[in-house]
């Protein structure tokens, strides 16, 4: 596999959720629940290479990608799912924002660095 192969299947991904395409795969569940397969949409795509990145990039942290001679470039091409729905994350609660920014706290974050 090369890193043309994973470019390859990121654009079809995304050419697939642009035009309301049905995926290659279906899932039992999608199956079960909507009667057929569903097209493709931007969230799905998003969760396909989050999910996919995660399992490839940890596999080559353990060095499981170079053993079964995956090249390191297929497993970099593949880009973060992101947030499709163009929402920000939620800041911190304002609880968790006051105990980051209590006196008390930061004197022991500052004692562990020494």
């Amino acid at each position: 596999m090369s890193k043309e192969h994973m470019a390859g299947f990121v654009t079809d991904q995304r050419h697939r959720a642009a035009h309301g395409l049905k995926p290659l795969g279906v899932h039992y569940k999608v199956l079960r629940r909507k009667r057929g397969p569903v097209a493709v949409t931007q969230a799905q795509v998003a969760g396909i290479f989050s999910s996919a990145r995660h399992v490839l990039r940890t596999a080559m942290d353990a060095g499981e990608t170079e053993r079964i001679g995956l090249d390191r470039r297929f497993v970099v091409a593949l880009p973060p799912g992101g947030n499709p729905g163009g929402r920000r994350r939620r800041p911190l609660s304002d609880q968790a924002a006051r105990a980051l920014a209590d006196e008390v706290n930061l004197s022991c974050l500052d004692a562990g660095r020494r």
